[in-house]
């Protein structure tokens, strides 16, 4: 599935709320934001930095970092797809 990927939406940019991750809207820490938009660094490196770990997009994805793992990048794509077909029965 590596057609398929993330990226950083920003619902407001003037009060610097409400940055979002693509995969069902998950709230990023304000300090990722920050980093992502303000020092334009690239969100995969700042969740590596966080993480503590590299290449964390090609396993858990940034969803699975903030979720905990509970929902890893696989299935967060499975779910996306999903509900993109919800419109055709």
């Amino acid at each position: 599935m590596k057609n398929l990927e993330g990226g950083l939406f920003i619902l407001s940019e003037e009060n610097s709320e409400g940055h979002y991750g693509n995969s069902m809207s998950t709230p990023i820490p304000k300090s990722m934001a920050h980093a992502v938009v303000a020092q334009e660094r690239d969100l995969s490196k700042v969740i590596d930095q966080s993480a503590g770990r590299p290449n964390v997009r090609e396993h858990d994805g940034a969803s699975g970092f903030l979720r905990c793992g509970l929902l890893d990048r696989q299935r967060a794509f499975e779910v996306a797809l999903l509900a993109a077909l919800a419109p055709y029965p």
